[in-house]
């Protein structure tokens, strides 16, 4: 007499996922993610307080590791960071910000962060005008348009580590660049006067078509000005009273403020335009990208209040 019997084992869950993986796959197996590094990265290294950049984690390791992490700041006093990434400065100091893996919590990268105290509205800063023209030496006729009150000249000198031109191309590096072939008083060179306003009959070619071909002064140039970092309300004037050969475009910060195409219609010579802009490498950069021939009369720089 034959018996017939049915034996049933109890295979564990994640034994039969095991098999089940393998008999479909041809015996491949579902590699686990393992995360080997964190790195941590920001546009910039240092910001004023009450200003923000926005940091960015990378998780490296094997079999694809989710991007996800946790944020801290290890003092939230000086800066403090959002479950984003956004880091925010608090106060003047340093920071060391964290990204830790969520798939492998021993798995971190760091990020350090220094606040300033800059100028974060009212602080302390001496407002600046600035008048771009010829040098008094370089002037030996008359009549001359005279300085306007409370402004200083801007004669077209290269860069000193403090204020003066470098070359647009080589920009954020300041590349020193004498303009000081660049300046006209057109009041001087060709008796024309702007009466109402007299800060429009002087300016500086920021892209001197007319200049001697090869010269230095034939390159693009942009002004770089030291203040502490922090906030301001920037104004510009361009124009000029002879010629209508320009395209003036002014970027403040990287912000365009002007965009003006000058023409012989009566009064259509010159523009003006104010823009409030945050510095946060310590130097208020100013350049002419996206112009042709752009002259720069005047420039007064303000903290803002």
């Amino acid at each position: 007499m034959t018996i017939s019997r049915t034996v049933r084992f109890a295979v564990p869950a994640a034994a039969a996922l095991s098999m089940v993986l393998m008999s479909c796959g041809g015996g491949t197996t579902v590699p686990t993610a393992t995360v080997t590094s964190v790195t941590v990265t920001a546009p910039a290294a240092s910001i004023a307080v009450g200003e923000t950049t926005q940091a960015t984690a990378t998780v490296v390791g094997t079999g694809t590791p989710a991007q996800t992490v946790t944020w801290s700041s290890n003092n939230d006093a000086v800066a403090t960071v959002s479950d984003t990434g956004l880091i925010t400065g608090v106060s003047a100091g340093t920071a060391t910000i964290t990204a830790t893996s969520k798939v492998d919590t021993k798995q971190s990268g760091t990020f350090d962060v220094t606040v300033t105290a800059g100028n974060t509205g009212g602080g302390p800063f001496t407002p600046v005008k600035i008048s771009f023209r010829p040098a008094t030496a370089a002037v030996t006729t008359s009549p001359t348009t005279p300085l306007p009150a409370g402004y200083v000249a801007n004669t077209g000198a290269a860069f000193d580590g403090t204020s003066g031109w470098v070359k647009e191309t080589d920009l954020p590096a300041m590349t020193p660049l004498s303009l000081v072939n660049n300046t006209r008083d057109n009041l001087n060179r060709y008796g024309l006067n702007n009466a109402a306003d007299q800060r429009f009959n002087t300016q500086i070619n920021m892209q001197c078509g007319g200049c001697t071909v090869g010269s230095p002064e034939k390159q693009s140039a942009a002004f770089e000005y030291k203040v502490p970092n922090g906030k301001y309300n920037v104004t510009v004037g361009v124009g000029d009273l002879k010629n209508v050969d320009s395209v003036d475009v002014i970027n403040v910060e990287g912000t365009q403020v002007v965009k003006f195409t000058p023409s012989t219609t009566a009064g259509n010579f010159k523009a003006s335009a104010v823009v409030a802009v945050t510095v946060t490498d310590n130097f208020l950069t100013i350049d002419a990208k996206g112009g042709t021939n752009t002259k720069l009369n005047f420039l007064t720089i303000d903290a803002v209040q």
